[in-house]
């Protein structure tokens, strides 16, 4: 047991707060995809018969719901495996919380965007 090579193995250090952060903040992006979504949404009361935004359309209220979701999935496996690659190289699993933030904040921005032109 004692001349096991992998228990002999250093863990790099900030796994454990990593996944704790990462799960927090999952789940508090899982109330915010929610909450962006409904509330872009409902930027289509304003359309009126006729109204050619996208944000009027089936498609355009589809879009605007689901891209924080899209968002918040992307963001997810995408600071899994930037945390998994930063610590390959000895840096540590945190880098992944800055890709994730970028990750997320590309769709939510653009469901945003629709809603509000």
């Amino acid at each position: 047991m004692l001349d096991d090579p992998i228990a002999a193995t250093p863990r790099p250090p900030g796994w454990r707060g990593f996944a704790l952060t990462v799960t927090l903040l999952s789940l508090l992006g899982a109330v915010f995809s929610l909450f962006l979504g409904f509330v872009c949404v409902m930027a289509s009361d304003g359309c009126f018969s006729g109204d050619t935004r996208f944000i009027c359309t089936a498609d355009g209220q589809n879009t605007v719901f689901w891209l924080p979701w899209i968002g918040w999935a992307a963001a997810i496996v995408g600071s899994l495996i930037t945390a998994g690659l930063t610590s390959r190289k000895g840096w540590g699993p945190w880098a992944g919380l800055f890709a994730g933030a970028l990750l997320y904040g590309g769709p939510a921005l653009a469901a945003y965007s629709i809603a509000a032109g």
